[in-house]
């Protein structure tokens, strides 16, 4: 076989007699060819590989990769020496090797990851049986050899790898000898290591010597040579890490083959780079350590949620990573993501919670989160700006500014925005109307092409504004969106708020994923020394359980314990020796602090004292610093501040600091931060000074942006503020602050503005030149604190405005909160009581006894003798009500008509005349529209006029457009679409305007009624026969939105109402027992029950008799009718969609029931029924005409008046379909075909029946066409 080798050329030609075999070749004649084809041997003596060759990036590639085919052939014969037993080893040499390489091709080896092949195969010819070892195999010697043997065993081998990468023999490797005569025969280690002196180095060359290291190899490789030889070496000229297994050398020579930029080739190649070490000890980059499980498991979330299309439409999932601080949680996250982007397009948003600002800035993390987003869009680092402009507008429109205050950039994103709604909400109301607009935004700026993940980190310092607004976030399940937060579990014990919200998302439905983050093991600190010194991991193992052992392995520690190290001189590098060293004795008994915190201060404290300073300015303003603030504090006169950016820039070369883009200050990392914090040695003083010069420095432009920082920078310091002066005007600044963020509906914050202003005031102010102040401050600390649900401390408060309030107008804001406060408390008693109280002095009374039916038709009749001569017209255009003691006497009297029709308490009428006659006398106001929808209710209750009623609730409707109020038109639909309008009006008419209502309600904050107008969407939509499928998505997903918003009176009868119709569209054993998947029948009656939800037990009863009737469950039927009755109030009634439904159905099982029975009792039941239903049609044909007709054809059955009974059922039929009523004309068929069956004709039944059974489909009762088809149709 021919076989040619030219190493200077990287494209290693063979050709190859035998396709696929290579002949071996003695190790000695391998050396040699290597030799001779490298000039192994100059004229000056055997520097063959030289330096340039093989070190740094400067070096020929084809030198490298062929000192790193050197190392295979290496690691190929070390493996093989582990085959035979060491007392064999020193019986074979050059001549007793034999060298087999295989194909392979040197790749890459200028990456980081190393090289593939070549493969070498050895055989080794000894007096034992011959022995081949390829490779990847490895066969067990005796563990019976003596320490000698094995030791010498090293040695020989250190000698053989010695010559074949020098080209000189130590001795000869067949000569018998111990490990102990083995290592007299040895040079001095210079020889094979370093040389200290130029004379050593002259002399070492006289005799022919040269040390590896003048051969240019790399230091990994001459102290790997250097430990073997010089294995038998005890006390202290024994090489710290010499070898004492084989074993140990495959490892070492495994690692420098498989990644040689990272353990054979040196790190440092240059004198700038030895210079750099020298001076600073670095770490590598993006690289984490033991977190391989927690990487991936991140990213299987990623693969789930925001990388598959269509992912954010139904699933929704939360991770959460927990752990230590210092353990990496951000990191961990952070790099998942990175490589999600990269992927997949997605995009990163980030905010942080800050310990000492959590508060102070309103949703900080949430909203620098958003506002980088809309600030890269602006810069062009995301794309898509026009198509985001354009959803932003058509998702929030005139509702912009409720976000554009709070994030400034979104201004500039939206552009030039429609004109905002009048929506004048405070309070709770408020704060739920941020909350929909806020899930709005983030809806229109996610989808399936541009999907978005939140990450929030150190949620455990979120303030609750914050946390609610999160959960809004993750329960919204048509976001392509993913929240990801961080948080240290050691401080989330039980009661902390963020256990409370994770434990509310997954009660919702929110899957959950939690990854605890640990310390690193040993191996794992090692791994990271290893990467950082660029040594083995065999020689860093003794230092890095040192360092695990006084880190317990936390990531943060680890790498501060280590800078202080090398700061300390016991970690450093040698020039000398090219490699890192240290001082093992020293690190051991080095004194470890507290943890990183402690560590930093001792660094912090060697820094130049005005960076000190500005270290610690920044940590007063929290994990983050804006360049703008920065820049006012630099104005200031101190000496010590001077050049203050500039000391900023130097903390960020110290690693305490980054930049985020141009313009701000990031802490590397909390502890950082709080060391930081740590070294002021007055805290509040440092507070006060940076919060006047922040207030002195700043223009009126200015200090409205930042009112935030300055207020909370003064309030910390404020306890040293001894001037009168001056406390008032820290007073006003918070009053000012807190106002503000209640505009911003972030209620946490707003009160801990508002209460510092209320420290800054004392009992004297109330007297003097200050009241107006006082009265401004704790009524709207007031308002805040009951908002939060603080309602005792708000008492606190609220008895001082009682106390010092000049009159009872003064009072009347506290009035208001306190009302509001008793109402959530649900004392609605307590409500009511107060209310009225509150009324009297505004000179509007109420009768004794409500309850008698003479006085509320007395006030009725005074009410209408008071419209007398009015036209709708004239009342549309009143004047506006200008007198202030009737606008609040209409804003109480609506208040507690909320209360009263939740109560369903007999005052209620007589509020609605009083608002009434209120707004005929002087003029309009927007509480006008709640007036006249509930007098056209009362109309229609009282007189039963539906025409009249409607005339109003037009009215209603138009006043509410004309004020243009939004936050009255949940109420108004509610009533007109929901109460007033089904008893005129085609019913998808009625429906389109409950939509409204609860989305007019929802982005007013006006949840209450907002989910009324859910419900009752619900109950229309199914009685007026909407395709079943369509509505049970619709309402299921109201019945989210009322879970999500606590919304628990109107949630069971509209899970009633679902179960209703999923029991017709799958299968069920028995469709009249509504218990399923979303309900058990007997537990919401019973809760119900205990709850007086009267309500939702009559529901219960009447859609149990509409589907005994269907599926001709008699008994069950006449059962149902009764507990109806038993159960109908006098406010359920009266016209209501449920009413209609259970005349209806009671008609027609009466009827049935009656010709069974013949029970007198179901035949009146059956006329009363047909009464009722004939009054309704007179007054809307359209709805209830062919309920109607159906129940008159019964009642021809019932007479046996077969032709007027045919030609009714015909005529059912068709108004049914011709007004669009499918339920209705499938059950009027299926009637139709029972009556034709009755009498023999067959074949005109099963027509009827086969239509009913279609029409039945299309509706979607799939379960209910299964009826029919079982019971009246053959195959």
């Amino acid at each position: 076989m021919e076989r040619m080798i030219n190493i200077n050329d990287t494209n290693f030609q063979r050709n190859e007699l035998i396709e696929g075999t290579v002949l071996p070749m003695k190790l000695g004649d391998w050396l040699r060819i290597i030799g001779d084809g490298a000039s192994m041997h100059g004229d000056n003596g055997p520097a063959s590989i030289t330096k340039s060759w093989v070190c740094g990036e400067s070096a020929s590639i084809g030198r490298r990769a062929q000192l790193t085919r050197a190392v295979h052939l290496a690691l190929a014969l070390s493996k093989a020496t582990l085959h035979i037993s060491s007392a064999c080893v020193r019986t074979f040499g050059f001549d007793s090797v034999s060298v087999y390489e295989e194909e392979g091709i040197l790749n890459d080896i200028g990456n980081v990851n190393g090289t593939i092949g070549p493969k070498f195969t050895i055989e080794i010819d000894t007096e034992e049986p011959a022995t081949s070892s390829r490779e990847g195999g490895c066969v067990s010697v005796s563990e019976d050899e003596d320490e000698d043997t094995k030791l010498s065993a090293i040695i020989r081998l250190g000698a053989i790898l010695h010559e074949l990468f020098s080209g000189l023999a130590l001795f000869p490797v067949e000569q018998e000898a111990n490990a102990k005569e083995l290592a007299h025969l040895l040079p001095d280690k210079d020889t094979c290591y370093h040389h200290r002196t130029r004379r050593k180095r002259r002399l070492l060359s006289q005799e022919g010597q040269t040390p590896l290291r003048e051969l240019g190899l790399p230091t990994s490789l001459c102290e790997l040579v250097s430990n073997m030889l010089y294995a038998a070496e005890n006390g202290e000229e024994s090489p710290p890490d010499r070898y004492t297994s084989l074993a140990e050398v495959v490892t070492d020579l495994g690692l420098m083959s498989s990644q040689p930029r990272r353990y054979l080739f040196d790190n440092y190649s240059n004198e700038n780079e030895i210079g750099n070490a020298i001076e600073r000890l670095s770490f590598q980059d993006g690289k984490l350590y033991g977190h391989e499980a927690h990487l991936s498991e991140l990213g299987s979330v990623f693969g789930r949620t925001v990388k598959q299309p269509g992912c954010g439409g139904k699933r929704r999932e939360v991770v959460l990573v927990s752990g230590y601080s210092g353990s990496g949680k951000s990191s961990v996250v952070q790099q998942s993501i990175k490589t999600c982007l990269n992927e997949n397009g997605s995009y990163l948003i980030h905010g942080k919670f800050d310990e000492r600002m959590q508060q102070a800035q309103p949703l900080s993390a949430v909203v620098s989160a958003f506002d980088s987003y809309c600030a890269a869009l602006l810069e062009g680092k995301r794309s898509g700006l026009e198509e985001v402009r354009s959803s932003i507008r058509d998702a929030i429109g005139g509702d912009s500014k409720v976000l554009t205050g709070l994030i400034p950039k979104l201004s500039q994103v939206i552009g030039e925005s429609p004109a905002a709604k009048n929506v004048d909400v405070r309070g709770q109301e408020a704060q739920n109307r941020l909350n929909f607009i806020f899930c709005k935004f983030v809806r229109a700026i996610t989808s399936h092409s541009r999907p978005v993940v939140l990450f929030l980190d150190d949620l455990h310092w979120a303030d609750d504004d914050s946390l609610e607004l999160i959960y809004m976030l993750t329960e919204d399940e048509h976001s392509n969106f993913l929240l990801v937060g961080c948080f240290r579990d050691n401080e989330v014990g039980e009661g902390h708020p963020l256990k409370s919200q994770i434990q509310r998302m997954e009660e919702t439905g929110v899957i959950v994923t939690s990854i605890k983050i640990g310390n690193m093991r040993k191996d794992n600190v090692n791994e990271m020394i290893c990467d950082s010194l660029g040594l083995l991991p065999r020689q860093t193992k003794p230092l890095s359980e040192i360092v695990h052992s006084k880190t317990h392995g936390n990531a943060l520690f680890v790498k501060q314990f280590l800078t202080s190290l090398f700061e300390a001189g016991f970690l450093r590098y040698s020039p000398s020796v090219r490699r890192w060293t240290w001082d093992i004795d020293n690190i051991r008994s080095k004194r470890v602090t507290d943890g990183v915190a402690e560590l930093m201060m001792d660094k912090m404290l060697r820094l130049k004292s005005n960076v000190q300073y500005a270290l610690m300015v920044a940590a007063c303003l929290g994990s983050q610093s804006e360049q703008s603030i920065l820049k006012l504090l630099s104005k200031d006169t101190d000496p010590s501040n001077d050049d203050f950016i500039a000391s900023l820039d130097e903390v960020v070369s110290e690693g305490f600091m980054f930049k985020v883009g141009s313009s701000t200050y990031s802490f590397s990392h909390d502890s950082i931060q709080l060391a930081a914090y740590s070294l002021i040695p007055d805290k509040e003083a440092m507070h006060l000074k940076i919060g006047r010069q922040l207030l002195d420095c700043s223009s009126q432009g200015e200090l409205e942006s930042i009112i935030f920082v300055v207020a909370a920078q003064l309030d910390r310091g404020s306890m040293l503020i001894t001037d009168p002066d001056e406390k008032i005007k820290l007073a006003k600044l918070n009053l000012k602050a807190g106002e503000k963020a209640i505009e911003q509906s972030v209620f946490s914050s707003a009160s801990l503005y508002l209460r510092e202003g209320v420290k800054m005031l004392s009992i004297e102010d109330w007297h003097g030149e200050h009241y107006e102040l006082c009265l401004q401050i704790h009524s709207a600390c007031v308002e805040s604190l009951g908002v939060n649900g603080n309602w005792d401390e708000m008492r606190i408060y609220l008895s001082k405005i009682f106390t010092y309030a000049k009159c009872f107008e003064d009072k009347i804001s506290g009035y208001y909160s306190l009302v509001k406060s008793l109402g959530a408390q649900n004392k609605r008693a307590d409500v009511i009581d107060l209310t009225v109280e509150i009324l009297s002095q505004l000179g509007e009374s109420f009768p004794e006894d409500p309850s008698t039916s003479e006085v509320l038709g007395l006030d009725f009749l005074l009410t209408n003798e008071r419209l007398e001569g009015t036209t709708m017209e004239g009342i549309l255009i009143a004047d506006e009500m200008k007198n202030e003691k009737t606008i609040l006497s209409m804003k109480f009297l609506n208040l507690l008509s909320l209360y009263l029709y939740i109560g369903r308490h007999p005052l209620l009428p007589f509020t609605i005349f009083r608002m009434v006659r209120l707004s005929l006398t002087h003029g309009n106001c927007k509480e006008s529209s709640l007036a006249f929808a509930s007098f056209a209710l009362m109309i229609l209750y009282m007189s039963n006029d539906v025409e009249r009623a409607y005339r109003f609730g037009n009215l209603a409707i138009d006043l509410v457009g004309r004020s243009n109020a939004k936050d009255c038109v949940a109420r108004v639909h509610l009533t007109v679409f929901g109460l007033i309008s089904p008893w005129k009006d085609y019913a998808p008419v009625c429906v389109e305007g409950l939509n409204i209502g609860y989305e007019e309600g929802m982005e007013a904050g006006d949840v209450i009624f907002a989910m009324m107008n859910a419900h009752v969407y619900c109950s229309l939509s199914l009685t007026y026969g909407q395709q079943l499928d369509e509505f049970i998505e619709k309402a299921l997903f109201y019945a989210q939105q009322m879970k999500r918003y606590k919304q628990t009176t109107v949630l069971p009868s509209t899970l009633v109402y679902l179960q209703f119709a999923l029991n017709l569209v799958s299968y069920s054993e028995d469709p009249t027992v509504l218990t399923g998947e979303l309900m058990d029948q007997e537990v919401v009656l019973k809760d119900a029950l205990e709850n007086d939800y009267h309500n939702t037990v009559h529901l219960i009863y009447c859609l149990r008799l509409w589907m005994a009737y269907l599926f001709g469950k008699d008994e069950l039927a006449a059962t149902m009718i009764d507990q109806c009755k038993s159960t109908n109030s006098a406010f359920s009634g009266a016209r209501t969609t449920i009413t209609v439904n259970e005349t209806f159905y009671c008609g027609l099982a009466s009827t049935t029931l009656f010709m069974k029975t013949r029970k007198k009792k179901f035949e009146s039941l059956a006329y009363s029924s047909i009464k009722k239903m004939k009054k309704f049609a007179e007054d809307n044909s359209w709805n209830f005409s062919h309920k109607v007709k159906l129940l008159d054809a019964e009642i021809f059955v019932l007479k046996q008046d077969i032709d007027m009974a045919k030609k009714t059922y015909n005529e059912a039929i068709e108004l049914a379909g011709k007004h669009r009523f499918i339920h209705e004309q499938a059950l009027a068929c299926e009637r139709a075909g029972t009556f034709h069956s009755m009498l023999g004709n067959h074949i005109t039944a099963d027509e009827y029946f086969r239509r009913s059974h279609e029409l039945y489909l299309k509706w979607g009762a799939k379960c209910k066409a299964d009826d029919v088809r079982k019971k009246f149709l053959t195959e």
